[in-house]
């Protein structure tokens, strides 16, 4: 039987998606096949450690990749009368599970947006006694669930921060006879452990070697935005000052997020200031020409504007 020119069309287009659907499936069963090949444990022993760490569970998907230089078997695993998902990283070496987390909708979103800090912009971020006011779990009812989770261990070090806008305890936990230290996030409007993190020696001197690079990178940023200050300050015509009642006036109830900057923009000298108001994520920022005081620019950005322009400065500055 003849087939129509309908049914013919449609067998080319499957035809075609196919051809050009199988070389990229192949390459990611290459990539898993590689990444397999190095494994010292087996997918079925790293299974077995990963649902020991999380009881009465079942696995619900899994896969092998590679993670700040490691090569992890992942799984992501339920338990009966839950709907949450836990995330479980098995070091495919050693067999060692190494991290556990909630799966958090809103951050796997920030992350594939581009947000690479883990604990957010690192840079503007609210004072711990600004924090405090928001956390409704103190730290020593956190520390208890942390440590409960770890039998055994101390906490070394302690934290409240944001995590792509969530507030978190972070502790840094001890243990006898180990050298490796245990991170543990804990909600800190909850009170449930959300994450944690073994941190090997070489992943903490690791650590502290991109830190210290980065530092470096910060100080010869601001060493030329110093210079550059030095510059254009004789050119203003407006002192700081009096640009930052102007600023200040034009946004009712403000108050500066962080020091005002003297630049060159589109061609005029200016004054920029980012001005928050209470109640609102949103920033105003107001630029005030340095020359004349009068108000060149009076815009709100909301947290899109933000992240973008904190990548920018990034960027920048060379990070």
């Amino acid at each position: 039987m003849k087939s129509s020119p309908l049914l013919r069309t449609l067998l080319a287009l499957t035809a075609i998606a196919e051809a050009f659907s199988l070389p990229l499936h192949a390459e990611d069963h290459e990539n898993d096949a590689a990444l397999a090949a190095q494994a010292k444990v087996s997918k079925a022993d790293a299974a077995k450690s990963a649902l020991a760490a999380v009881p009465n569970s079942k696995i619900k998907s899994s896969w092998i990749e590679k993670e700040d230089g490691k090569i992890l078997w992942s799984f992501d695993v339920v338990t009966p009368g839950s709907r949450k998902i836990t995330e479980v990283g098995v070091n495919a070496l050693t067999g060692k599970v190494v991290s556990t987390g909630l799966e958090d909708p809103s951050a796997k979103n920030a992350m594939a947006a581009g947000k690479e800090e883990m604990w957010g912009n690192e840079e503007n971020l609210p004072t711990q006694s600004e924090l405090l006011k928001q956390a409704k779990v103190s730290k020593r009812d956190a520390a208890n669930s942390a440590l409960a989770r770890f039998p055994g261990s101390k906490v070394r070090s302690s934290q409240l921060k944001l995590w792509h806008g969530k507030l978190r305890w972070s502790f840094d936990l001890a243990t006898p006879m180990s050298p490796d230290i245990t991170e543990v996030a804990v909600d800190a409007l909850t009170g449930e452990v959300v994450w944690t993190e073994v941190e090997t020696p070489e992943d903490i001197r690791a650590e502290k070697a991109k830190k210290a690079a980065w530092a470096k990178k910060k100080q010869a940023w601001a060493q030329k935005k110093k210079a550059e200050m030095a510059t254009l300050l004789p050119q203003a015509k407006v002192s700081k000052a009096a640009a930052t009642k102007t600023a200040l006036a034009a946004v009712p109830n403000g108050s500066l997020k962080e020091d005002a900057e003297l630049e060159k923009e589109n061609g005029k000298l200016v004054w920029s200031f980012d001005i928050s108001k209470p109640s609102t994520t949103s920033i105003t920022e107001v630029m005030v020409d340095a020359v004349t005081g009068a108000i060149v620019s009076n815009q709100q950005e909301n947290a899109k504007d933000q992240k973008n322009e904190a990548a920018a400065d990034k960027k920048e500055k060379g990070r």
